[in-house]
């Protein structure tokens, strides 16, 4: 089913089998205990219970599972993943959705759907020629411009 699929379905599908397996190497790691965000955190923890090469020793798939062809089949028909909001875009406004979204209401699962990629060159925020100003001589967006930089600042601090 690999042939008739999207770049990004087989994309995510492969995402999802390599977080599966993370996931299941730090649990050996750590025999259990909560995992760390990141295999680099989880390294720079101590107290790890295996070494991270004997750890990895026991990650591996069963002979006797369906084979991976087989799970994309299995994955790409399942819904397990549901939202509450899908925003479309990951541009300035979409990310920026998506933040707020997820501020103002936290129980709710949000999406971003993005056909790019993070910063993508086809943006209109994107490339190095891009400046923030300061000047304006009308007082409406010296007002607005102070504003949106305490904004920046709160969310650098976040």
């Amino acid at each position: 089913e690999y042939h008739t699929a999207r770049d990004a379905e087989v994309y995510a599908f492969v995402q999802t089998l390599t977080s599966e397996k993370t996931k299941e190497y730090l649990a050996r790691l750590f025999k259990g205990e909560r995992a760390p965000l990141s295999p680099e955190s989880a390294m720079a923890m101590e107290g790890a219970s295996l070494s991270p090469m004997a750890a990895l020793s026991f990650v591996h798939e069963d002979r006797n599972s369906a084979t991976v062809g087989k799970k994309f089949t299995t994955w790409r028909n399942s819904e397990e993943d549901t939202y509450d909001v899908v925003v479309v875009g990951g541009g300035m406004a979409g990310t920026s959705c998506a933040y707020w979204l997820s501020k103002l209401a936290p129980e709710k699962k949000v999406a971003v759907i993005e056909s790019g990629q993070v910063a993508d060159k086809r943006g209109s925020s994107y490339g190095a020629s891009r400046m923030y100003r300061r000047m304006y001589s009308d007082e409406y967006f010296s007002v607005m411009q102070s504003r949106a930089l305490d904004l920046w600042r709160d969310l650098e601090r976040e």
